[in-house]
């Protein structure tokens, strides 16, 4: 009877040891997931998608100056290649008559 109060004893120091650890781990991820760390992270990401479509902004207009610069219709410069990459890219390009 004696031996079987002790190994009980033992079994819960063992699971609030386990249950602290678990606690403890739990608030370590949680500051990670919401920290300046991922933040940070997230942001460099975007900043790095915003720099490249700004890239390829800035060549497609370029090319429409030239091409409205020749005068060409407003048909076939929405049918051009320039057009058709910033499709392609998921970039939606506004112009107003």
């Amino acid at each position: 009877m004696n031996n079987y109060l002790s190994d009980s004893k033992r079994v819960r120091g063992i699971l609030v040891i386990l249950v602290l650890l678990i606690i403890i781990l739990a608030k370590l991820a949680e500051s990670a997931y919401f920290g300046s760390f991922e933040y940070r992270l997230r942001t460099k990401k975007l900043n790095r998608i915003l720099a490249s479509k700004d890239a390829i902004i800035g060549n497609s207009l370029v090319n429409l100056r030239s091409y409205l610069g020749k005068g060409e219709d407003i048909d076939t410069v929405s049918q051009s290649n320039v057009i058709k990459t910033l499709n392609s890219e998921g970039i939606t390009l506004l112009w107003y008559l």
